[in-house]
């Protein structure tokens, strides 16, 4: 191959790339958007199983995730646990009391708690914590 060719054929790659870089990165970020979601379900569901189980009280996720992850006793009935693991969002798994606010960046979690009397309702943020993705 001549020094030419050569030149023709790292140009060629070079403008693929560039058409194709884009696709991947939007990609990328729909399938982490999705994995939210899905997450968002999975912990939805265990606080609804919780609250359906123990007279309507919500599980304090302000203090821990002991209540979704590990057996409770509730008038003598043994439930749980709703979660395998504790789950982490972008390896935060600290949670904001809060209802559709925006959190401080260092928060994984925006639960509506309210010292019990919220709405059950939780939001992830994304890994700057300024975005909240809701299900």
């Amino acid at each position: 191959m001549t020094t030419i060719e050569l030149l023709i054929v790292i140009t060629i790659l070079g403008i693929l790339a560039t058409l194709v870089y884009p696709h991947f990165e939007y990609a990328t970020d729909n399938a982490e958007d999705n994995v939210h979601l899905q997450q968002l379900k999975i912990i939805r569901m265990a606080i609804q199983m919780y609250q359906i189980q123990h007279g309507g009280n919500l599980p304090n996720l302000i203090a821990s995730w002991d209540d979704l992850t590990i057996q409770s006793t509730y008038h003598g009935h043994t439930y749980g646990p709703y979660l395998q693991d504790v789950p982490a969002n972008h390896k935060r798994s600290n949670v904001f009391d809060g209802n559709k606010v925006e959190p401080p960046t260092q928060y994984g979690y925006v639960y509506d708690y309210n010292d019990g009397g919220g709405t059950g309702g939780i939001w992830q943020t994304n890994g700057s914590g300024k975005k909240l993705y809701k299900w």
